[in-house]
């Protein structure tokens, strides 16, 4: 028996199978969250969150009422949003918001590198808040400001002397892939072969045998003769299907018969079987007199097509930003992007299918030349096999080379690059620090049951407790820290930031999926599923299933992406969690300033959570373009826009949106810069090697946008008559105002008309 036992031990640690976590719901989730966070909220002063102890109430908690919680939610856009969110983080805390006033800090990609940073920074030291000035007196920045600062360009630190080492890394991951493709060519071109030198009946001994199958073989067409007999025999089972089916009973309800499941995979046969029998005919012929011309064109073939697996490799993301820029833009010109940027993503996803068939037609044609090779093919394919089981589907993609150039620039401090500690999510000091959510999502293409909406992506979390989905089940992050050792707060940032992938959830770009997983432009990340136990298959099939988007919450490892594949904002987190007092930081690229991920998560929270966001923010976009044409010219425009959060009959709350966008009285720097580059402050996403002027011009512009809202220096858009946070505010210099300035917003009686909302007071003239 204790041989046994340690066997069976030996092979779940071989295998990565452990024991099932448990996992729990959503309210279970809630209550525990709101138990941590319950005493950071006695020590400032703050009321108590009265939570259940009884099961059956903790299920439902949280679906009846909405809590007195604050939140704070820093959008996606790479280190263009990192800096925005810090500078708009440097303003709150002027008012203590974010050290004691707020309970929930959501974020999603570039705004996971700053909240990342922000919670590390807090969990270790003096709890303090990192981004400050170390003195009043003194305007240089504190020492993990200008850490950050002075490697905002993360991915090439050290400059050309890392572009060797990225490169290395990335054809490591390459040729890794190599390893599961080259056995599907040389298996396919020794079939191939197999079929244009199999034993015809003339070879067999005289006999019964050899007669029957002489005449079966004459009924057939030479060329495809498999072909011929399955599609014959399709069309006889159809008939007969016919017949019987017509002497059916009339039923009320029908379903999808298995008989009919199974045509629809013998379909599939029979077109597998149409592409297996022209290769040889088409072999032939190029061994057949057209063999100069057309080795001649495969020669160009190849080149054309290698440069264009390089320009994938290169514009994979800016295709993805042309097409989402000018979705549903009118226009003649948008159309002609749209249906370019169309063509180019079909192109690009021909591109290595097309080298890979060239790769198994010189396959074949050298087996043939070479007829003692056929066996060899086999031999080495079992070779490449073995050696693609023994590797890791997260060890080779580029996720370790992002997460390890993220950490050292902004999970380290002083002029070391080795992040501090704790490296660990459920290490995080939440006694010190707002609750930190960081928003990843998670890849189901393949789902018949999650998929429904075409979402291509579901809602995933990484927090110091609960770490999962409403799809997977939520466990304890401990326990995930467990069963996967390099799920650390470094390994969860750069998930949340995994911009391209090969599937990207609702931004996913099938055509190109393979292409892009065949050239190793990975950065997403296989996690083990919380629900599952185990699995028949070997975890290395899974970037076959990446391949082909056949992915899904059912299997014994997710694929996890950038948190913007769903929703980019950080928003949909915070209204599960009913906070009363959201502030969403928005710095994606919205050159057009259309808001496309408020609009996103107004519809997600009105179709899953029942909840109705009505926020006015058309004149927001009316100033911030008519400052972006001259932005010398003085104005007095606005970033802020500020609505109410519906919560059906459990009560309302208030949304503050902070748009990265130009209002005409930023400082001198700031808007010289925006003269020099037309497209500040929506540069493309692309854009990771920030220079020391962008970061800072992009910081300086978040503190701007929420310091002149907090100093009622700027105008706002809100509901009502309402336009000056003077008169939200009363003249008060702090966020926090805000809240308590429009609770007559919610009062349940009808204002008369005219009047403001309780606290408010009127405008001064």
């Amino acid at each position: 028996m204790a041989i046994r036992k340690k066997v069976a031990e030996l092979w779940q640690k071989v295998r990565g199978h452990r024991a099932k976590p448990h996992c729990v719901d959503f309210g279970e989730v809630l209550c525990q969250e709101h138990e941590a966070i319950t005493p950071r909220r006695t020590k400032h002063g703050r009321p108590i969150l009265r939570v259940p102890t009884e099961q059956p109430e903790r299920e439902n908690y949280g679906k009846v009422a909405v809590f007195e919680t604050v939140g704070i939610a820093l959008s996606g856009g790479g280190i263009r949003s990192a800096a925005f969110c810090l500078g708009a983080l440097q303003a709150l805390e002027l008012s203590k918001m974010v050290t004691r006033k707020t309970d929930y800090l959501s974020s999603v990609s570039g705004g996971g590198y700053t909240a990342a940073a922000l919670a590390v920074q807090m969990s270790n030291g003096d709890r303090a808040f990192p981004f400050a000035r170390p003195d009043p007196d003194d305007y240089r920045d504190s020492e993990p400001l200008a850490h950050i600062r002075d490697r905002s360009n993360y991915l090439f630190p050290k400059g050309w002397s890392d572009l060797g080492v990225n490169l290395a890394i990335w054809l490591r991951g390459l040729f890794a892939n190599v390893l599961w493709v080259a056995p599907a060519l040389l298996i396919a071109a020794a079939l191939t072969v197999f079929l244009m030198t199999w034993p015809t009946p003339a070879l067999l001994p005289d006999g019964p045998v050899k007669t029957v199958i002489s005449r079966l073989l004459g009924l057939l067409p030479n060329s495809y003769p498999l072909s011929f007999a399955i599609a014959a025999l399709m069309i006889l089972a159809m008939i007969a299907w016919a017949i019987v089916r017509s002497f059916e009973p009339a039923k009320k309800v029908e379903s999808i018969s298995t008989t009919a499941l199974a045509f629809k995979r013998l379909l599939y046969v029979l077109v597998v079987l149409v592409a297996a029998e022209s290769q040889p005919i088409i072999i032939r012929k190029l061994l057949n007199g057209l063999a100069p011309e057309i080795s001649s064109l495969l020669d160009t073939t190849v080149v054309v097509l290698t440069a264009i697996s390089a320009a994938v490799v290169a514009g994979a993301r800016w295709i993805a930003d042309v097409l989402k820029a000018v979705e549903g833009t009118p226009g003649a010109m948008a159309l002609v992007k749209r249906i370019s940027g169309t063509l180019a993503i079909w192109l690009a996803a021909a591109a290595v299918p097309v080298l890979l068939y060239i790769a198994y037609l010189a396959l074949c044609t050298w087996s043939l030349a070479n007829p003692g090779k056929t066996a060899g093919y086999f031999v080495a394919s079992l070779v490449m096999i073995l050696l693609a089981l023994l590797l890791s589907p997260n060890a080779n993609s580029l996720h370790r080379l992002y997460r390890q150039r993220l950490a050292a620039a902004f999970l380290s401090s002083g002029n070391n690059d080795r992040p501090s500690q704790p490296a660990r999510l459920s290490g995080l000091d939440i006694a010190a620090i707002p609750y930190p959510l960081i928003n990843a999502a998670l890849n189901v293409q393949g789902s018949q049951e999650v998929n429904r909406r075409g979402r291509n992506a579901d809602f995933f979390i990484f927090s110091p407790l609960f770490s999962g989905s409403d799809s997977t089940g939520y466990v304890q992050t401990s326990r995930m820290e467990e069963l996967d050792g390099n799920l650390t707060i470094a390994t969860a940032m750069a998930i949340s930031g995994a911009a391209v992938s090969s599937n990207m959830g609702s931004q996913s770009i099938r055509p190109l999926a393979p292409t892009l997983t065949l050239l190793n432009i990975r950065l997403g990340y296989w996690l083990r599923n919380p629900r599952v136990r185990r699995g028949l298959s070997p975890e290395q099939i899974y970037v076959l299933a990446e391949m082909f988007s056949k992915l899904d919450e059912k299997h014994q490892l997710v694929y996890l992406t950038d948190g913007g594949h769903i929703e980019n904002l950080g928003v949909y987190e915070l209204l599960r969690r009913r906070c009363k007092f959201i502030i969403a930081v928005d710095a994606e690229a919205d050159p057009e300033i259309a808001c496309p991920s408020l609009v996103k998560v107004q519809r997600y929270a009105r179709i899953d959570l029942g909840v109705r966001i009505d926020i006015p923010w058309q004149e927001l976009r009316r100033t911030a373009r008519e400052a972006r044409q001259d932005p010398l010219a003085r104005a007095e425009g606005m970033h802020c826009a500020i609505g109410t959060i519906d919560y059906a009959n459990r009560g309302r709350g208030l949304l503050l949106y902070v748009k990265s966008s130009l209002s005409g009285d930023e400082n001198d720097y700031t808007r010289n810069y925006a003269v020099r580059s037309p497209s500040f402050p929506h540069e493309t996403t692309a854009d990771q090697l920030f220079s020391e002027e962008q970061f800072e011009v992009y910081r300086a512009l978040g503190f701007h946008a929420v310091h002149s809202l907090a100093t009622s220096r700027e105008k706002v858009q809100a509901p009502g008559t309402i336009d000056t946070l003077d008169q939200l505010a009363s003249g008060k210099p702090d966020v926090q105002a805000l809240f308590d300035g429009l609770r007559g917003l919610f009062d349940s009686k009808p204002a008369p008309p005219g009047a403001l909302p309780v606290g408010v007071r009127p405008p001064r003239h």
